[in-house]
C-alpha cells in the first residue's frame, strides 16, 4: 500500500512539471507572437463607438501585457497566464 502512494504521488510529481513546462513554452510562445504583433499593428475587425456616438477608425494593436504567475491555493500550485491586448485608433 505504502508502495502505490509513494508511485502515485511520484507520478503526480511527473505531470505536475509536464505540466509547469507546457505553460513556460505557451507562455513563452504567446509572448513572441505578441511582440511580432506589435510591429505588424493588425487592425481589430470590430468597430466600437466611444460615448459621444463618435466612431472612430480600425483600432490597430497597440501593445500588450503578459503575465506569468504561479498561484497557491490551498496546498496546491496552479501556473497562470493572463494578457491583455491595447487597441488604439487614429482619432482621438
Amino acid at each position: 500500500m505504502k508502495t502505490q502512494q509513494i508511485l502515485q504521488q511520484s507520478l503526480q510529481g511527473d505531470k505536475a512539471k509536464l505540466v509547469e513546462e507546457k505553460m513556460k513554452q505557451t507562455f513563452q510562445y504567446v509572448n513572441e507572437l505578441l511582440k511580432q504583433l506589435t510591429v505588424v499593428k493588425p487592425t481589430n475587425p470590430l468597430m466600437f463607438l466611444d460615448s459621444g456616438g463618435f466612431q472612430p477608425d480600425r483600432a490597430c494593436l497597440d501593445g500588450f501585457l503578459l503575465d506569468y504567475r504561479r498561484k497557491r491555493i490551498g496546498d496546491k500550485y496552479f501556473d497562470t497566464i493572463h494578457f491583455f491586448v491595447k487597441w488604439e485608433s487614429g482619432n482621438r
